[in-house]
């Protein structure tokens, strides 16, 4: 979209993301009752980390996007006509550099499963769906050699919440959400570290990992068409009347009229001792065993090429998220304003200059209710179908996403429920778990093998993904030297 309106729109829509996320760290500055509360741009989902380190042997970025896309008069939406994609922040009472979660057996914990083609939704443990993976996900292709029963364990973290800005009106416009992941260490798409496993109210979908170098990897929903090919979609979000404490109190007949929709419902998803929402999406990252070595020149950027390691990336390699303006932004041991790593006290957004815009209301954020959204593309075959997990702990992190008024920004008291929520959510999971307080504990690394030792050859791959150099200062924390041009 290329016209000034719609360029000024999404200015505006832009200052109030900016806007909100200035009263968000103004309000957990200021009041005592948001001590803990932390928002963050960008997310690391590692399951491996090394001590002391921002980087290790697997390390990923996860940022959370969302545009709205027009609708025509049956209200299905309009090919080509979304806004830009915009990044928005995340809300949780756990920090970067600590990523205090909570370790669990994958039978206590539930997630969503339908047929390939969405129908027939079910509830199955984590256990039930790794040890009957090939059955579970039967028309992805997978070899009979497929092997997940090393993953008998989860990193549980806390909810994360998310609040998204409504469009001006929901029979006009779609409010769609996505989630995008950076790979630090993979680097060969036939080769992926990680299998990721994204599960929402509606159903549970399969990806691998893919290098870096690509870019930003959306997560979308998978669903398999008549012909037998696997389409992606976008997750919408549409707004309910539940306040954030209110999550876990739909009524059956809200859940069937949203049903009769095809919209997501309340689900027991998640720790078994959590109660049911209809706003949460789970990114579970399972560690999987490499191919093979084989003989070859350097790293491998994708089948059949190879790149010197620290070679720039060309500008295509390093589009930033969906932002082809500015330059990508890789982690730090020590972000701007702050200490802990990896959270800046200013949002990292371009706003108006100010003069003459009102100043937004405060609004009350409301549960989202997560369902399937737009069409996106087809997504092919995986690109490895012999899929044997290591016997490292996997992560799963959750995001609960809530939905703001249009030109309002979030109210300081559903900071403060949303706060309440998450540590609520944590401390219900221990109930059935361990607590890894920090990465950088022992328990993190005895308990749980979250935090091992970066290897030479993840320094290498991190340098293949970004095009740029790790060296090692006095206090031994790798740090990025610069940025790809």
């Amino acid at each position: 979209m290329s016209s000034s309106s719609t360029q000024s729109a999404e200015q505006q829509r832009v200052k109030l993301i900016n806007d909100q996320a200035a009263a968000i760290n103004a309000d957990i500055k200021s009041d005592p009752d948001l001590k803990g509360a932390v928002l963050k741009l960008v997310e690391w989902w590692d399951p491996e980390r090394e001590s002391g380190s921002c980087f290790g042997n697997l390390c990923d970025d996860a940022r959370l996007q969302f545009c709205w896309q027009k609708k025509d008069l049956h209200r299905n939406p309009i090919p080509d006509s979304a806004t830009p994609w915009t990044d928005v922040h995340m809300l949780s009472n756990q920090n970067n550099w600590d990523d205090p979660r909570a370790i669990i057996d994958t039978e206590h914990c539930r997630f969503v499963k339908a047929d390939p083609d969405g129908t027939n939704k079910t509830l199955v443990t984590g256990k039930h769906m790794i040890d009957n993976f090939r059955s579970v996900f039967r028309d992805e292709g997978l070899d009979a050699e497929c092997d997940l029963t090393k993953t008998t364990k989860i990193a549980m973290g806390a909810p994360r919440f998310a609040f998204i800005q409504e469009p001006p009106n929901f029979d006009e416009w779609l409010l769609k959400t996505r989630v995008v992941l950076f790979s630090y260490n993979t680097t060969n798409e036939a080769d992926p570290k990680e299998l990721i496993i994204v599960s929402d109210p509606m159903n549970s979908s399969i990806h691998l990992q893919k290098p870096g170098y690509m870019g930003a990897q959306p997560l979308p929903t998978k669903i398999l068409n008549e012909d037998g090919e696997w389409e992606t979609y976008s997750h919408q979000v549409t707004p309910t009347e539940r306040k954030i404490e209110d999550i876990g109190t739909e009524t059956k007949e809200e859940s069937r009229a949203a049903a009769a929709k095809g919209l997501g419902t309340q689900v027991d998803a998640g720790p078994v001792t959590w109660k049911g929402q209809s706003c949460a999406l789970f990114v579970w990252q399972i560690p999987v065993e490499p191919n093979p070595p084989v003989a070859a020149r350097g790293l491998s950027r994708g089948l059949g090429s190879s790149v010197p390691v620290g070679q720039p990336l060309s500008a295509a390699q390093a589009a930033d998220w969906g932002d082809d303006d500015e330059p990508v932004h890789y982690r730090s041991a020590h972000a701007p304003g702050s200490e802990s790593g990896g959270e800046a006290d200013e949002p990292r957004y371009r706003g108006l200059d100010g003069g003459g815009i009102r100043v937004p209301r405060r609004g009350t954020a409301t549960e989202g209710r997560l369902s399937i959204g737009a069409y996106e593309g087809k997504a092919g075959p995986l690109h490895k179908t012999k899929l044997v997990a290591r016997s490292e702990t996997s992560i799963c992190t959750p995001i609960f996403f809530t939905t703001v008024k249009p030109g309002s920004i979030l109210d300081t008291e559903s900071i403060k429920q949303a706060l309440r929520h998450s540590v609520k959510c944590h401390e219900q999971t221990l109930q059935v778990g361990k607590a890894i307080h920090s990465r950088h504990d022992n328990e993190a690394s005895v308990e749980a093998g979250l935090t091992t030792k970066m290897t030479k050859q993840a320094k290498t791959e991190i340098e293949c993904n970004t095009g740029v150099t790790i060296f090692e200062k006095t206090h031994k924390t790798p740090v990025l030297t610069g940025v790809p041009v």
